[in-house]
């Protein structure tokens, strides 16, 4: 059986240990937030030109109107 003062003095180390933990983490959060804005760019911050590479068009048959006029076919987009 412990006395009262041991086991304050392990409620204080435990109490350590989690703090140093806790400031630990914390330090490595921010360490890794830091490497993710250096690499990281918002897309309002692109150019056209470099959106448009990440960009792409559905196309699909509804889309386009098909019509006859004489013997001639029309497409046009819808």
């Amino acid at each position: 059986m412990l006395s009262i003062s041991q086991m304050e003095t392990i409620r204080h180390q435990f109490d350590s240990f989690c703090r140093k933990a806790l400031r630990e983490e914390s330090r490595n959060l921010k360490m890794q937030y830091a490497r993710r804005a250096e690499r990281e760019v918002a897309l309002s911050q692109l150019s056209e030109k470099q959106l448009q590479a990440f960009s792409t068009e559905d196309r699909y048959p509804s889309d386009v109107i098909c019509f006859e006029v004489g013997r001639h076919s029309c497409v046009c987009p819808g």
